[in-house]
């Protein structure tokens, strides 16, 4: 993203699926670089939130996944389990 300039981020993007969205809704408007970057943020936290949901109706504890969490936590590396070595 650092090679991402503001007039790059206001471009219109062109997806390849809109003729489904207007099949289904009957129209598309125009979506910039930035709103789409936005809408991949978003969606990745709605899918953790529905997993969050989905462990604790199964009686777990989801694990923290807020990035302010994982930054007080001094942004640790992660450890997966049956891994013997750490992720760099």
């Amino acid at each position: 993203m650092s090679s991402v300039s503001d007039e790059d981020l206001d471009k219109a993007v062109d997806f390849p699926w809109a003729e489904q969205v207007v099949e289904r809704y009957g129209s598309v408007g125009p979506a910039t670089l930035g709103e789409t970057v936005l809408q991949v943020v978003l969606r990745s936290t709605h899918h953790r939130g529905q997993l969050a949901a989905r462990i604790r109706e199964l009686g777990g504890e989801p694990p923290v996944t807020d990035f302010v969490a994982w930054l007080w936590m001094t942004r640790p590396t992660p450890q997966w389990r049956g891994d013997t070595a750490r992720l760099t």
